[in-house]
């Protein structure tokens, strides 16, 4: 009797789900035929029935993620959590820079989730054991023996595991830890790969208003990396690597003081591919400001809203560079600057202080200073020369202009201040084109010894010893060279000059830069001097470094 019971309740079991079936079918596998709507097996499939599938760039991007793990990420906390395409190189294979989270004990994003592993449980008291639920990021697995770099038998960076080490910007317990690094690869193979810089931003700096900013641009294969922080002196310094080859494409820099930025703003980039840059600062106007003072107490002691008097100023960086000893002895008189000097056209490179804008082909000149010796190289190119003039003012000539080192505006530089204009340090020589004779201009400087000068055609160029001046680091120097154009010998055309310069302050006077023989060195090549880029450090400390 009881079998008999059991049997019919089974039945009825069965005959209940095979009527709830009759309208429902089975998920159906990409690729499987989909039955008719009028078929025995028909219905509506709902969403959370099938799985889309991934489209095939995202399948390659896990892919290649999977195989950076493996390169890369030889510790628990790490994984790539974004790969961002940058072109390709000279053999055409993929660039790409992978962003590594190394935020030990548990990163932020993974492209490839990593399994959890359960903490243990159950060998202590119960309540004050972790939950298993809490898991912590398992290991990724360890890269098979044998994966090497096809490229020079390994990894520039094999012998450091990624995340291991100090990060740039202080201890890991107060910031969350990044690396970028260039991955070079075929279809997910591994190729190359090299650490770009490293990023945990604890604030840089008291202030704690630090930010990071990464890029990359696949058309000019280049990492870019902005950072800034500080305190009461804010800064931001931006760097830009090429990727192939792989080196420093250039470097930039800016300070100002929060409670002055009008009157301390300073700011300077170099790109080493072409040797040129620029800076800008601007200093306090202490008279300006005396008469805003005034201003403000006439109106009934109330304050004043505009902006405190300030100067701003503007040049163009003169490169100080190793340049071919040959050439630093008699070549430079029949071999061209090139581009290892700084262009001035008083158009789009450098700046017209007279007479305004004008054309390269009408005049232009290029400057550059040797590490041998600090001498400075000056190359002009004009349409017409001038001779036997009223005044050597009045012909074609050179004006060099310099200063004693260290000359920049600080904090409060008004506070206690003469009222009396004081003394200008700067000084002021002229030199003539025709027969490179020198004169003494503003400031009535001691003779300028040593100073040569050659022509032939529509170009001259001059070598001018400047190593009495120039004895610190290049950018603390205070110099501007301004070449005038006459064409007639009775007036002063046009003054074309590496910066902003006037008459009577020192501080308007530019700087050269020193460019690290790592970075560029230039070279004779024909009738001219080329850049030469050496190959950059591939060291993980060294690429560190670089940025």
């Amino acid at each position: 009797m009881v079998v008999g019971v059991r049997a019919a309740v089974v039945a009825a079991v069965a005959s209940t789900l095979l009527a709830a079936s009759c309208g429902k079918r089975s998920p159906t596998r990409p690729g499987s035929e989909t039955a008719s709507p009028g078929s025995a097996s028909g219905g509506e499939v709902t969403e959370d029935e099938v799985t889309a599938e991934r489209p095939a760039t995202e399948v390659e991007d896990l892919t290649l993620a999977r195989a950076i793990d493996r390169r890369i990420c030889r510790k628990s906390g790490c994984c790539v959590s974004a790969i961002e395409p940058a072109g390709s190189d000279r053999k055409g294979r993929s660039l790409v820079v992978a962003t590594i989270d190394t935020g030990d004990p548990g990163v932020a994003s993974c492209l490839v989730p990593h399994p959890a592993e359960p903490d243990a449980f159950g060998s202590g008291v119960l309540d004050k054991e972790p939950s298993p639920l809490r898991g912590r990021i398992a290991s990724p697995p360890v890269e098979e023996a044998g994966a090497k770099d096809d490229e020079g038998g390994g990894d520039a960076d094999e012998d450091q595991a990624s995340g291991e080490g100090d990060s740039e910007g202080g201890a890991r317990d107060d910031c969350h830890p990044y690396e970028y690094h260039l991955v070079v690869h075929t279809k997910g193979k591994i190729h190359r790969r090299q650490l770009l810089t490293e990023a945990c931003n604890n604030g840089y700096g008291a202030a704690g208003v630090g930010e990071d900013n990464v890029s990359v641009d696949a058309d000019t294969k280049t990492f870019t990396r902005r950072q800034s922080g500080g305190s009461n002196w804010r800064w931001e310094e931006t760097t830009t690597l090429g990727l192939d080859p792989f080196r420093v494409v250039s470097n930039g820099k800016s300070t100002f003081w929060v409670l002055d930025e009008d009157g301390t703003s300073e700011s300077w980039d170099l790109n080493y591919d072409t040797l040129q840059g620029t800076e800008t600062w601007s200093v306090a106007d202490c008279e300006g400001r005396r008469k805003q003072a005034e201003a403000a107490k006439n109106r009934d002691g109330g304050g004043s809203d505009e902006s405190s008097a300030s100067k701003d100023y503007s040049a163009v960086v003169i490169p100080r560079v190793e340049l071919p000893a040959a050439f630093v002895q008699d070549g430079w008189r029949s071999i061209g600057l090139g581009d290892c000097g700084a262009l001035i056209d008083g158009d789009k490179n450098g700046f017209a202080v007279y007479g305004g804008k004008g054309a390269t082909a009408d005049a232009a000149m290029r400057v550059a200073i040797s590490k041998q010796q600090n001498m400075l190289f000056v190359e002009i190119s004009d349409d017409h020369w001038t001779r036997e003039g009223r005044s050597w003012v009045k012909e074609d000539h050179i004006e060099l202009w310099l200063a004693p080192s260290g000359l920049r505006s600080s904090p409060d530089p008004c506070e206690g201040a003469p009222t009396e204009p004081t003394s200008d340090s700067s000084r002021q020589w002229g030199i003539r084109i025709s027969d490179g004779q020198v004169f003494p201009g503003f400031g009535s400087p001691e003779p300028l010894a040593g100073v040569e000068v050659v022509r032939g055609g529509r170009t001259a160029r001059a070598r001018i010893p400047v190593g009495d001046w120039l004895k610190q680091e290049a950018e603390l120097n205070s110099i501007t060279v301004v070449y005038s154009d006459s064409d007639d010998g009775l007036r002063q055309k046009r003054l074309i000059a590496t910066s902003t310069v006037a008459r009577g302050e020192e501080l308007s006077l530019g700087h050269a830069r020193d460019i690290d023989p790592s970075d560029a060195t230039c070279l004779v090549k024909g009738k001219a001097l080329r850049i030469n880029r050496l190959p950059h450090p591939t060291k993980p400390k060294e690429a560190k470094a670089a940025t």
